[in-house]
């Protein structure tokens, strides 16, 4: 869920916290086996499955225009 969140709200971040963003849902992976609710290859494998999920509500809902528009405002 984390990587999910994380990829929808990637073109709508400055970069600063695009890189928190990311760094944040690693985290939640990395805490989730710490504290023993999930093996390293639930938290790969729920990674990827939140990394598709994203990428398909980009496709399938579009994202930001990111080229910058007449009067310098994107």
């Amino acid at each position: 869920m984390a990587t999910a969140l994380a990829i929808a709200a990637w073109p709508y971040l400055a970069l600063p916290a695009r890189w928190a963003v990311v760094v944040l849902a690693a985290l939640v992976g990395v805490l989730r086996m710490y504290v023993g609710a999930h093996l390293p290859l639930d938290v790969v494998g729920g990674a990827s499955l939140g990394l598709a999920t994203g990428a398909a509500a980009h496709l399938v809902l579009g994202r930001p225009a990111l080229a910058p528009t007449e009067g310098g405002k994107a």
